[in-house]
Protein backbone atom coordinates (compact mmCIF):
# COMPACT_ATOMS: atom_id res chain seq x y z
CA UNK A 1 0.00 0.00 0.00
CA UNK A 2 1.04 3.71 -0.69
CA UNK A 3 1.29 5.10 2.77
CA UNK A 4 1.72 8.67 1.14
CA UNK A 5 -1.47 8.34 -0.31
CA UNK A 6 -3.04 7.10 2.55
CA UNK A 7 -1.24 10.13 4.88
CA UNK A 8 -3.08 12.12 2.23
CA UNK A 9 -6.90 10.97 2.39
CA UNK A 10 -6.50 10.73 6.14
CA UNK A 11 -3.25 12.98 8.14
CA UNK A 12 -4.58 11.82 11.32
CA UNK A 13 -4.12 8.11 10.82
CA UNK A 14 -0.79 6.96 13.12
CA UNK A 15 -0.64 3.59 11.67
CA UNK A 16 -0.44 4.99 8.09
CA UNK A 17 2.82 7.47 9.57
CA UNK A 18 3.80 3.89 11.48
CA UNK A 19 3.88 1.69 8.71
CA UNK A 20 5.70 3.94 6.60
CA UNK A 21 8.19 4.92 8.97
CA UNK A 22 8.78 1.05 9.11
CA UNK A 23 9.45 1.24 5.76
CA UNK A 24 11.78 3.81 6.11
CA UNK A 25 13.84 2.36 8.70
CA UNK A 26 14.27 -0.52 6.76
CA UNK A 27 15.13 1.45 4.16
CA UNK A 28 18.06 2.57 6.32
CA UNK A 29 16.42 6.41 6.18
CA UNK A 30 16.05 6.98 9.58
CA UNK A 31 15.12 10.37 9.71
CA UNK A 32 12.32 10.08 7.46
CA UNK A 33 11.27 7.08 9.59
CA UNK A 34 11.68 9.58 13.18
CA UNK A 35 9.83 11.98 11.85
CA UNK A 36 6.93 9.54 10.92
CA UNK A 37 7.23 8.49 14.11
CA UNK A 38 6.78 11.68 15.79
CA UNK A 39 4.03 12.42 13.55
CA UNK A 40 2.18 8.83 14.85
CA UNK A 41 3.35 9.82 18.51
CA UNK A 42 1.82 13.47 18.53
CA UNK A 43 -1.76 11.78 16.72
CA UNK A 44 -1.62 9.35 19.84
CA UNK A 45 1.30 9.90 22.32
CA UNK A 46 -0.22 6.26 24.38
CA UNK A 47 1.14 4.06 21.42
CA UNK A 48 3.95 2.35 23.49
CA UNK A 49 4.97 0.14 20.30
CA UNK A 50 5.64 3.56 18.49
CA UNK A 51 8.16 4.44 21.15
CA UNK A 52 10.02 1.23 20.30
CA UNK A 53 9.90 1.53 16.75
CA UNK A 54 11.61 5.13 17.76
CA UNK A 55 13.97 3.78 19.62
CA UNK A 56 15.18 1.28 17.74
CA UNK A 57 15.66 4.04 14.86
CA UNK A 58 17.80 5.97 17.63
CA UNK A 59 19.48 2.78 18.14
CA UNK A 60 20.66 2.14 14.45
CA UNK A 61 21.39 5.54 14.50
CA UNK A 62 23.87 5.04 17.95
CA UNK A 63 22.24 7.60 19.66
CA UNK A 64 21.57 5.29 22.97
CA UNK A 65 20.38 8.09 25.00
CA UNK A 66 17.41 9.01 22.79
CA UNK A 67 16.76 5.43 22.61
CA UNK A 68 16.34 5.03 26.07
CA UNK A 69 14.70 7.70 26.98
CA UNK A 70 11.63 6.11 24.12
CA UNK A 71 12.37 2.29 25.43
CA UNK A 72 11.67 3.80 29.52
CA UNK A 73 8.37 5.84 27.68
CA UNK A 74 7.02 2.51 26.13
CA UNK A 75 7.18 0.38 29.57
CA UNK A 76 6.06 3.17 31.61
CA UNK A 77 2.81 2.97 29.14
CA UNK A 78 2.96 -0.75 28.74
CA UNK A 79 5.06 -2.60 31.59
CA UNK A 80 4.07 -5.70 29.99
CA UNK A 81 5.58 -4.98 26.59
CA UNK A 82 8.18 -7.28 26.51
CA UNK A 83 9.98 -6.24 23.84
CA UNK A 84 10.90 -2.69 25.38
CA UNK A 85 12.36 -4.44 28.08
CA UNK A 86 14.45 -6.59 25.29
CA UNK A 87 15.52 -3.47 23.61
CA UNK A 88 16.67 -1.38 26.39
CA UNK A 89 18.87 -4.58 27.84
CA UNK A 90 19.95 -4.39 24.70
CA UNK A 91 21.02 -0.48 24.88
CA UNK A 92 22.56 -1.05 28.49
CA UNK A 93 24.99 -3.66 27.98
CA UNK A 94 25.68 -1.46 24.50
CA UNK A 95 26.51 0.79 27.49
CA UNK A 96 28.28 -1.28 29.66
CA UNK A 97 25.84 -1.39 32.29
CA UNK A 98 25.37 -5.17 31.71
CA UNK A 99 23.87 -5.94 34.78
CA UNK A 100 20.94 -3.36 34.39
CA UNK A 101 20.75 -5.07 31.14
CA UNK A 102 20.54 -8.61 32.50
CA UNK A 103 17.37 -7.54 34.48
CA UNK A 104 15.74 -6.28 31.76
CA UNK A 105 16.00 -9.31 29.65
CA UNK A 106 15.10 -11.12 32.57
CA UNK A 107 11.91 -9.15 32.44
CA UNK A 108 11.76 -9.32 28.90
CA UNK A 109 11.93 -12.95 29.23
CA UNK A 110 9.18 -13.69 31.69
CA UNK A 111 6.97 -11.56 29.57
CA UNK A 112 7.10 -14.29 26.40
CA UNK A 113 10.00 -12.71 24.49
CA UNK A 114 11.90 -15.73 23.40
CA UNK A 115 15.00 -16.56 25.45
CA UNK A 116 17.10 -17.78 22.80
CA UNK A 117 16.91 -14.68 20.53
CA UNK A 118 17.20 -12.37 23.61
CA UNK A 119 20.14 -14.36 24.52
CA UNK A 120 22.25 -14.49 21.25
CA UNK A 121 21.40 -10.61 20.81
CA UNK A 122 22.34 -9.56 24.25
CA UNK A 123 25.59 -11.42 23.91
CA UNK A 124 26.25 -10.12 20.14
CA UNK A 125 25.69 -6.54 21.67
CA UNK A 126 28.34 -6.92 24.53
CA UNK A 127 31.00 -8.42 22.12
CA UNK A 128 30.65 -5.29 19.82
CA UNK A 129 30.80 -2.43 22.31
Amino acid sequence: MDFGNAIILNPRNADAYINRGTEYLILGQYEPAIQDFDRALAINPQDAVTYVNRGTVYVTMVETERAMEDFDQAISIDPSLGVAYANRALVLAFDGLEEEGRADLEQAIALGVDRETLAADFELNLLHR
